[in-house]
C-alpha cells in the first residue's frame, strides 16, 4: 500500500478548513451577526476544523507513537 506524502493531508486539512471557515463566516453574516464577529466565526470554524482533521488523519493512518 502506498503512503501518502504528509503535505498532501495537510493540504486537504487546510482546503477543508477554508471552506468550513467561509461557510461559518457567511452564514453568520447573512444571519446579521456584525461582520467582525462573523469573521471571528469563520477563524474559528477554520482552525477547529483543521485541528480535526489532522487529529483523524494521525489517527486513521497509524502515524502515532
Amino acid at each position: 500500500m502506498t503512503r501518502v506524502p504528509r503535505a498532501v493531508w495537510i493540504g486537504f486539512a487546510l482546503v477543508a478548513g477554508a471552506l468550513a471557515g467561509a461557510t461559518a463566516g457567511l452564514l453568520s453574516a447573512a444571519g446579521g451577526v456584525p461582520v467582525p464577529l462573523a469573521i471571528l466565526a469563520g477563524g474559528g470554524a477554520c482552525g477547529s476544523t483543521v485541528a480535526l482533521m489532522l487529529a483523524v488523519v494521525r489517527y486513521a493512518t497509524g502515524d502515532h507513537p
